[in-house]
């Protein structure tokens, strides 16, 4: 069971825009001039949000990950990533739900569902989790103390605090 549970948003809760309003990107599909989201400005973010959720499974002595609840999205109907975003990241099509990962596989894992190219949960023997919720929301839980993820996301931009994933019950 996890005793301490975060959560990296892109701003704060008092910040965000009203559901359906302009102006406020919340997904990879909004690089554009629409949003005023570049690609260097998501690969930022994206990396950001990446290196938090690495320090918090290191911190935390995972060294691997359980694949939970997988969702594959192959071919979606006009979704394309800019090929700025560089060599495109392929979701696996032959994986299946309870795939077990090393530590060294999550960045690419996490990668993927923050393009949106899969969804999943990723669960750690039951002290661990990082899901992935809406708007570019991410929950991690550890059994260790991660606090050094919220300092570190107020540094870069983001707007990180302790709270638990709307969707932790049973990892």
């Amino acid at each position: 069971m996890t005793k301490y549970a975060y959560r990296i948003l892109l701003r704060s809760p008092r910040k965000r825009r009203d559901p359906g309003g302009p102006g406020q990107w919340t997904s990879v599909s909004h690089i554009g001039a629409e949003y005023g989201l570049t690609v260097g400005g998501y690969l930022k973010t994206e990396n950001d949000v990446v290196r938090l959720l690495l320090s918090c499974l290191h911190t935390s002595g995972i060294d691997k990950l359980i694949v939970s609840e997988l969702e594959l999205y192959p071919d979606r109907p006009g979704f394309e990533l800019p090929a700025a975003l560089g060599e495109p990241l392929h979701a696996p099509q032959d994986v299946t739900d309870g795939l077990v990962i090393s530590a060294e596989q999550a960045e690419i894992w996490i990668r993927l569902n923050l393009r949106e190219l899969l969804w999943s949960k990723l669960i750690g023997n039951g002290a661990f989790y990082i899901h992935f919720g809406y708007d570019y929301d991410v929950y991690v839980g550890s059994s260790c103390d991660c606090a050094e993820i919220i300092s570190e996301g107020h540094r870069v931009g983001l707007f990180v605090d302790a709270y638990p994933s709307p969707i932790e019950q049973g990892n």
